[in-house]
């Protein structure tokens, strides 16, 4: 039997959507070029998967994730519930960008949204904008539950740096411990 992504996917969906939703805590996709433009993983996989299951990580790493795609993901976390069990989500070497980080950000600073500890966005292109975009959210008090936050090699400048190190200074607390911005372009 030959499957292709498609068909795997619903594999995927069916296993999310039945008792192993339950059960499965860590969900690893990455280095998964193909899924980038695949719309059945978020809606389909991820979604069911973030709404009524136990998951608690998700790597999406190199999958080649397209804006709407990471825009979409983001709405899911923005909407999961301070209930949810997600907790590591990595997005790393995907192309992120610009809108990517305002969606992630808007989801961080939901009311709704899961109690995210750990965010990846290594190499997602983000750029200044990108670090203030997550820099205005941590200010707000978004992501109140961010342990940590890896901006490494995003082209970050000294304008997304001081963002990022003013909501620290002057948001409204949080959890953040570990910030890793090496690899930009600081200073």
């Amino acid at each position: 039997i030959t499957l292709n992504a498609n068909d795997t996917l619903r594999l995927l969906s069916a296993a999310m959507s039945s008792n192993a939703s339950a059960r499965l805590t860590t969900l690893l996709l990455s280095g998964s070029p193909s899924l980038g433009n695949n719309p059945i993983l978020v809606s389909e996989v991820l979604g069911p998967a973030l709404r009524h299951g136990t998951l608690e990580h998700l790597a999406l790493d190199g999958c080649n994730l397209t804006t709407g795609a990471v825009e979409q993901l983001a709405g899911l976390v923005g909407a999961a519930g301070t209930d949810a069990s997600l907790r590591t989500l990595s997005l790393a070497h995907n192309e992120v960008g610009d809108a990517g980080a305002d969606a992630l950000a808007s989801a961080l600073s939901s009311v709704t949204a899961a109690p995210l500890r750990a965010l990846h966005l290594s190499r997602t292109s983000l750029g200044d904008a990108g670090g203030v975009a997550l820099a205005a959210s941590l200010a707000r008090g978004g992501g109140a539950a961010l342990e940590r936050l890896t901006l490494d090699q995003n082209g970050v400048g000294d304008t997304g740096a001081a963002a990022l190190a003013r909501a620290l200074v002057d948001g409204e607390g949080g959890q953040l411990r570990i910030l890793d911005l090496s690899g930009n372009a600081i200073g």
